[in-house]
């Protein structure tokens, strides 16, 4: 047991001077409590305020690769869907090999700007072309192991990929992405529940998993008591294929399939109208922003009041 003394330290009451932070052996905060005559201070941290770590609630960790690559236009014509092409490019070089070093490095600099907890949205499921690993689940066990490597606490989303957009085929870039039926998908997210994987499951987006899986994937988690992450309202595009296929926006079709609740969190929103940000507020859902990755790729700034 070691005992760490900051000049303050921000706990659920806000923030306290003179506490003394008593740490486990194994690396775990025992106890935080009033300085006392007697306790053998470790460390003394004058002008420090400690800080719970951070959470990264939504990590494509392979698309480190792009970093520097993306982050300007290569022509006028340059939009989301252009960079998804590079993205593809990325996506189709990955081998369990190097999605575990891409993971490790991007890990370890989340832990050096202070986070501790990931949540890692995994797609990149089977060999290119589709066909799955003799061990199903290879490229997600290369991530678990590379937040264990670095030190991270990994939240495991693995996310389901059925489409290209509404009621069409994958194309050749997304195969790998996907599996081959609603069932193979859920053993998959079985085999590793049952490891006692932290883990959530996350559909894609509603471009990408048929309304079927939303029901099924929805009334899983409800029986597992899992988190459910997906995308939605990221793109104007977007918005406009699901009201030409599904006749509604992204967010009502959520509901309709019955996958909002408190469990629930909706990555960017940021297109959301009026009435979709009302149906989260009554469902209690969560909303994930990523103002780096909208500011990137120029999609704009959610309106969420």
């Amino acid at each position: 047991m070691k005992h760490i003394a900051p000049d303050y330290v921000f706990t659920p009451q806000g923030l306290q001077a003179r506490k003394v932070i008593s740490i486990s052996d194994e690396g775990y905060i025992s106890a935080i409590a009033e300085r006392e005559m007697g306790v053998e201070i470790t460390d003394v941290l004058p002008g420090i305020a400690l800080l719970p770590a951070f959470v990264n609630t939504h990590s494509h960790a392979f698309q480190r690769a792009l970093r520097g690559r993306t982050q300007h236009a290569r022509s006028s014509r340059d939009t989301f869907w252009t960079w998804r092409h590079a993205m593809y490019e990325e996506a189709q070089r990955l081998t369990p090999d190097l999605l575990y070093q891409n993971t490790l490095q991007t890990y370890r600099e989340m832990l050096m700007a202070g986070y501790s907890s990931v949540g890692e949205f995994h797609y990149v499921h089977h060999q290119p072309g589709g066909q799955p690993y003799a061990n199903k689940n290879s490229m997600s066990e290369a991530i678990l192991q590379a937040g264990h490597d670095a030190g991270i606490r990994v939240v495991l989303l693995l996310t389901a990929y059925a489409q290209g957009n509404f009621h069409q085929s994958p194309d050749i870039n997304q195969r790998r992405f996907c599996d081959a039926s609603l069932d193979a998908y859920l053993a998959r997210v079985d085999a590793l529940r049952i490891q006692g994987v932290l883990l959530g499951v996350a559909p894609h987006s509603v471009r990408a998993v048929p309304t079927e899986w939303l029901y099924a994937i929805a009334e899983y988690r409800r029986f597992y008591h899992l988190p459910l992450h997906i995308h939605a309202d990221e793109q104007v595009t977007e918005i406009e294929h699901c009201q030409q296929a599904e006749g509604c926006t992204p967010i009502e079709l959520l509901e309709r399939c019955g996958t909002l609740g408190p469990q629930t969190t909706i990555v960017h929103a940021t297109h959301a109208n009026q009435k979709e940000i009302a149906l989260l507020a009554q469902g209690g859902v969560s909303i994930c922003v990523c103002p780096t990755t909208e500011g990137d790729l120029g999609d704009g700034i959610a309106s969420l009041y």
